[in-house]
């Protein structure tokens, strides 16, 4: 930023350059400017120096052709006048704007908000152009060091300080320097402030918490710090252990006067890498930082340099073949011991970057930070846990402090002691400020509560786990069928795995499905999974039989491809940690999987390819395996389905699977052969499912006893299995149903689905199921009832002359004794009778609503009242939204719209977009109203509108009705809108407007039909009137349209 009083000089230069009618201002213009600029007389004065001992006015008035009397008699005068001055078509000289460059980045680099007239003129003098240095008076002894002097002012941060504390004591016997060192003119207190933190005052400031234990990392560092030489301690541990911590700690002691003699008048300073490295836009900057900060940590008594995340200064400033890092440039000082440096690290760093420096490394004294036990993270708790409880306004209980300690430890992975049991409770209290509940007790459920959040591990909820155990069998039987013995194994084995007797450095269980296919063996992982609320991770280990594919699972070595991406099997355990991993068939593939198994089912985890341990302690896992399936069909003799020599079986899963591999099951669980009774059953619960499929389309399908033994006959094979039930049931059931579903579709129905061919089928489903509904069934036509109560017209503008229609259950049987397509409104009104009308007609949820008692002059705008998801729990077909595509809004309104219509899409839903060109006036001057219905109808159908409602195009210009438009008719207008609507391959609806009498309606509604629009939606015309009167108009309405 510039000063006002730069500015004026600037402008006076201009102004010299343009009274003698030249294009460009010079340097020598800049230099006349200056000479009468405040804040270079003032520096001037206070170095006792004058204008005319640095600036030679002899030449730069020869330069500009300018005599020394008009000097005198005008532009001197004009220099001085603090009034504007009046320029034009001048501009400055690229020396001059580069002078004008060099200035703003030295300010910039020193912290400076403004530059002034002073810092130009630096910028001037210490330049080396020879142009330039003839403007100046030739220099020798005092003058040079005159020069000197004032060039040197650009190493200050400000004017003001540097006239008070740093005034110029000229030698005069001596030249000026070549160099200078532009730390050794700023304070080393402000550069301590500018580039580090004084822990101390934090301290004093209550800013840093009490530390609890580490004891012996703390009396080690005071040890460390009272050496001679080498005297700098460097904390290496974990992430999260708490290195930062000791040092907090520390500081703690030094103001509590707890430490020896000899430290407690010290200052311990935490570096601000980021500030340190902001602004070096040249090389060089960072180097200098550095050294000053080194120098004033030297010269400052007690000062004590603390680096956190050390490794980091390691090539800090460095260039392309330069070894001048931070590094480097800090060895000499620890080496002498007049810096005293702590650092912190982490072992991985420390052995890959740290470590490698030997020079630097053995200047520092390591100290190993463990981390914390339990019992250790339990105190640590209790000391720290009134800054939490004040804070959040709550009160921990001692089963609280003590359940994240012990939940964290075991839940919670890939981080460490104390740091994720302190997050814990930090998170159990925002979650009670969340909830509103100040005051509250946080005991260890509300704890289990916060695990369970930040794990997705369910530690919260014992006896509901507990339930789910009880009743697993019964579920699993209720549908796999013919397994009880299979099913009877499992389930012992959960609940050894569940109540506690199991070692927690293992997965909850390792299983082997052993048995033929189709037997059901991946369908009982899958209903295990659901039964428990676990997340069902299932890998086709077909697809790893080359043994370079196994990497796929924990990820890639470094250097070859895709070792960024990680592994399949890691990543989706360490996303979701409660969940059953399913390898299906693990004997297809390559042996080297099992090397990987082998750790899982031992300790529980196993290292990815970055080197992170990840946690399969709350994984159930299960192998399925048909290795065995030819020796049981083999020794099938005699009649029955059990009669086979199960050693057979077992030598066979003996020569697949290692001893090794065996030893680390819990359960090897074998799957028998289905039996005709069995089958029958998988055929009714196919069957079932068809049934509700059907349902949902509102058909009913009745299946008869004959049609179910041919599909148990026909679809059972016993190697195959089950298998080939669906594909049957597929293949002679659900074509035939298809067929005749489709011929239910009208023709007019299907022209009209056929303009959607690139939606989705759920989309095209439900409007289908729009389209079949009502008395307009099959016509291609619609009539959808709307009600905005309390958002659009307010209800008792609505319903005064209805009182009934207070009611939302009388819109709803409005619309199904009506016969209308569909019924749409807000949020409220569609719960308040969607369990008692589910069903019966389909329901669009309008998720944007205006209110009507807002001011006029506000923009119109609608608020986002309800969601898509809204909508699917409540059954809707598909979901509305409003956008005025004219409005001060407008861009705001699409932007919502299109994330809602990809969203409802994307569920299957369609989408019917209000389109209302500005939220008030249709029109403006210049356009006719059918010009903005036109364009209000094309914006939805761009945003990809499935239904689209406009109003009715008027004849005249809204704003000025007294000029009407030339196209005579109403259908010509809505021929005209309707073909703006990518010609005429959406469906399109008109509002019926304001209220008014019957027969306009009826009028309107012919119109709309001879003009090709698809309907109407009728609002206000219906429930402001009577019932009777409703239902009438409704039904002549759909018989126009019929």
């Amino acid at each position: 930023m510039i000063s006002k009083n730069l500015e004026a000089s600037l402008n006076r230069a201009l102004f010299i350059a343009s009274n003698f009618n030249l294009k460009y201002a010079k340097v020598e213009h800049l230099l006349l400017a200056l000479t009468k600029d405040v804040d270079v007389n003032y520096v001037l004065s206070r170095c006792n120096i004058r204008a005319d001992e640095i600036i030679n006015m002899d030449n730069i008035l020869s330069r500009c052709n300018i005599k020394a009397n008009d000097y005198n008699n005008n532009i001197k005068g004009f220099l001085q006048s603090s009034s504007e001055l009046i320029i034009s078509g001048v501009k400055p000289s690229s020396m001059f704007q580069c002078i004008i460059h060099r200035a703003i980045i030295l300010a910039h680099s020193l912290g400076k908000k403004e530059i002034n007239g002073a810092s130009v003129l630096v910028e001037i003098l210490s330049g080396q152009d020879l142009y330039v240095e003839d403007l100046l008076q030739k220099q020798n002894g005092k003058d040079s060091n005159l020069i000197y002097h004032i060039s040197n002012m650009k190493y200050l941060s400000d004017i003001d300080e540097y006239t008070t504390n740093h005034k110029v004591k000229l030698d005069k016997n001596n030249d000026a320097p070549t160099t200078v060192n532009k730390g050794e003119l700023l304070k080393d207190e402000e550069i301590l402030q500018s580039y580090c933190k004084n822990l101390n005052d934090y301290a004093r400031s209550k800013k840093i918490d009490y530390v609890i234990g580490r004891d012996y990392e703390l009396n080690r560092t005071i040890e460390i710090l009272l050496r001679r030489r080498k005297n700098n301690p460097l904390y290496v541990g974990d992430p999260g252990v708490g290195k930062t911590t000791i040092v907090e700690g520390l500081v703690l002691k030094i103001i509590e006067g707890s430490v020896p003699s000899a430290l407690r008048s010290s200052i311990i300073y935490a570096l601000d890498l980021g500030s340190l490295l902001a602004g070096t836009r040249y090389r060089g900057d960072f180097e200098e930082r550095i050294k000053s900060i080194i120098k004033a940590i030297e010269v400052k008594p007690g000062a004590i340099l603390f680096i956190d995340e050390i490794h980091t200064i390691i090539g800090a400033g460095s260039t392309s073949g330069s070894f001048l890092d931070a590094g480097n440039l800090l060895k000499p000082a620890l080496a002498r011991g007049t810096l005293r440096c702590i650092g912190a690290t982490t072992y991985r760093e420390y052995s890959t970057s740290f470590e490698k420096d030997k020079a630097l490394a053995r200047r520092f004294q390591k100290i190993s930070v463990k981390e914390s036990s339990v019992n250790e993270t339990i105190k640590i708790l209790d000391g720290i846990k009134h800054y939490y409880e004040g804070y959040h306004g709550v009160y921990y209980t001692k089963n609280a402090i003590r359940s994240a300690a012990e939940l964290s430890h075991k839940y919670i992975t890939g981080r460490i002691l104390p740091d994720k049991a302190v997050d814990v409770i930090d998170e159990a209290g925002a979650y009670c400020k969340l909830l509103r509940n100040r005051g509250k007790i946080v005991n260890s459920r509300d704890i289990k509560n916060t695990i369970t959040r930040i794990t997705n591990v369910p530690c919260g909820s014992e006896s509901d786990d507990l339930q789910k155990v009880k009743s697993l069998k019964a579920n699993l039987e209720k549908v796999i069928f013919g397994q009880e013995q299979a099913i009877e194994s499992l389930v012992n084995s959960i609940k050894i795995a569940k109540s506690g007797l199991r070692n927690y450095n293992k997965p909850l269980a390792n299983y082997l499905f052993a048995g033929p296919t189709g037997v059901g063996k991946t369908e009982l992982a899958k209903q295990l999974a659901e039964s428990m609320g676990m997340n069902l991770i299932r890998f086709d280990m077909s697809e790893y039989i080359e043994s370079h594919t196994i990497s796929r699972m924990i990820g890639s070595p470094p250097g070859y491809v895709g070792y960024d991406q990680g592994g399949l099997l890691t990543e989706s355990v360490s996303n979701n940690q409660y969940s059953v991993v399913l390898l299906d068939e693990i004997e297809k593939a390559h042996s080297d999987i099992y090397n990987i198994l082998l750790q899982i089912m031992d300790y529980g985890c196993v290292t990815d390819t970055y080197g992170r341990k990840v946690n399969f302690s709350n994984i159930i896992l299960i192998m399925t395996t048909n290795a065995g399936a030819v020796e049981r069909s083999k020794s099938f003799v005699g009649f029955g389905h059990k009669n086979f020599n199960i050693g057979d079986s077992e030598k066979a899963i003996e020569q697949v699977f290692s001893p090794e591999f065996r030893n680390r099951l819990d359960a090897i669980i074998s799957f028998s052969d289905l039996s005709t009774d069995v089958i029958l059953h998988i055929v009714d619960k196919f069957v079932l499912e068809l049934k509700k499929q059907l349902t949902q389309k509102g058909i009913n399908c009745l299946v008869e006893d004959e049609v179910k033994s041919y599909l148990v006959q026909m679809g059972y094979s016993k190697e195959m299995g089950a298998r080939p039930i669906e594909r049957l049931i597929e293949k002679e059931i659900k074509s035939y149903l298809a067929e005749e579903i489709l011929n239910l579709i009208s023709d007019k129905v299907k022209q009209v689905l056929s303009y959607y061919e690139s939606e989705n089928p759920g989309v095209k489903a439900n409007l289908t199921r729009i389209l079949m509904h009502g008395k307009l069934g099959g016509t291609g036509k619609l009539v959808i009832l709307p009600v905005d109560q309390g958002f659009e017209h307010g209800p008792i503008k609505s319903f005064e002359v209805n009182p009934d229609a207070y009611d939302p259950h009388y819109h709803f049987q409005l619309a199904v004794d009506s016969g209308v397509s569909a019924y749409a409104a807000p949020l409220g009104m569609i719960e308040a009778g969607a369990s008692t009308y589910a069903g019966l007609l389909p329901l669009i949820l309008k998720l944007n609503s205006s209110n009507s008692l807002h001011s006029k002059d506000l923009t119109s705008d609608q608020a986002i009242t309800s969601s898509v998801k809204d909508a699917l729990r409540l059954g809707c077909l598909a979901v509305g939204f409003t956008i005025y595509p004219g409005s001060a809004k407008c861009f705001d309104m699409m932007e919502e719209a299109r994330e809602i219509v990809a969203e409802a899409k994307s569920y299957g839903l369609a989408v019917v977009l209000w389109s209302y060109p500005r939220g008030e006036g249709i029109s403006k001057e210049g356009e006719t109203a059918v010009d903005v219905i036109a364009y209000a109808a094309h914006m939805a159908a761009l945003l990809g509108a499935n239904i689209i409602k406009v109003k009715l195009p008027t004849k005249y210009l809204e704003r000025e009705k007294i000029e009407t438009e030339n196209i005579e008719s109403l259908s010509k207008r809505i021929e005209y809108v309707k073909r703006s609507c990518f010609a005429g391959k959406r469906i399109v609806v008109f509002s019926g407007g304001e209220s008014k009498e019957v027969d306009d309606i009826c009028n309107e509604a012919k119109e709309i039909k001879q003009g090709g629009g698809n309907g109407s939606i009728i609002g206000r015309n219906t429930f402001q009137r009577k019932r009777e009167e409703a239902l009438s108009m409704l039904k002549d309405i759909m018989d126009i349209y019929t």
